[in-house]
């Protein structure tokens, strides 16, 4: 099976099972396309979040809502034999008190997977985020990440939920290592 129809599949799956978890409240399916699955946005930064915020809610391109009104974003973009060619996984804090807005923008995530700008080490083809502030570190991933995944690592270091939800997710294992030989030698920090 293609990497779109794998993901069309774990959408799907998330959309029937969202109610055993207790921080899925909203789950659109208006964001799977015929090459694409989810929209691009602007990279954040701290003068924009509130605008990214408030596009991506307005113009429905989240595909997840949480009960604390956070949203979580994808972005996926597929070649001709759908494979995947770049992705983008964003979990969005909401952010409405000015005085946690530090804490909040600290929880911000996003999982990169951009060959084409691979370099060496310093700029894994996979590569995982945190927080909006300094966004040139990069803590490598060692596969694509999928949405499953990124919702299963959400839902268990964010919200910290052991469900039935949780419970019902099987991670997929069989994944190509996107690390070369040298990064794999050298990192000892990496995920997957």
């Amino acid at each position: 099976m293609n990497d779109f129809n794998k993901i069309k599949k774990e959408l799907e799956w998330i959309m029937c099972n969202k109610g055993s978890s207790a921080y899925i409240d909203i789950v659109n399916n208006k964001i799977i396309h015929n090459n694409r699955i989810g929209n691009s946005i602007n990279h954040i930064k701290r003068r924009n979040y509130d605008e990214v915020f408030n596009k991506i809610l307005d113009n429905d391109e989240y595909f997840i809502i949480f009960t604390d009104f956070s949203i979580l974003h994808f972005d996926y973009m597929f070649n001709d034999e759908n494979q995947i060619i770049f992705s983008r996984l964003t979990y969005l804090p909401y952010v409405d008190n000015e005085a946690v807005k530090n804490v909040q923008y600290s929880k911000y995530i996003r999982i990169d997977y951009e060959p084409d700008d691979h370099k060496e080490i310093v700029h894994t083809k996979c590569h995982l985020h945190i927080g909006i502030e300094k966004n040139d570190f990069r803590i490598p991933v060692s596969t694509i990440m999928y949405p499953i995944e990124f919702i299963y690592f959400i839902l268990k270091y964010i919200y910290h939920e052991d469900s039935k939800f949780t419970n019902l997710i099987t991670l997929n294992n069989d994944k190509e290592i996107l690390l070369t030989k040298n990064e794999i030698s050298k990192l000892r920090l990496m995920i997957g």
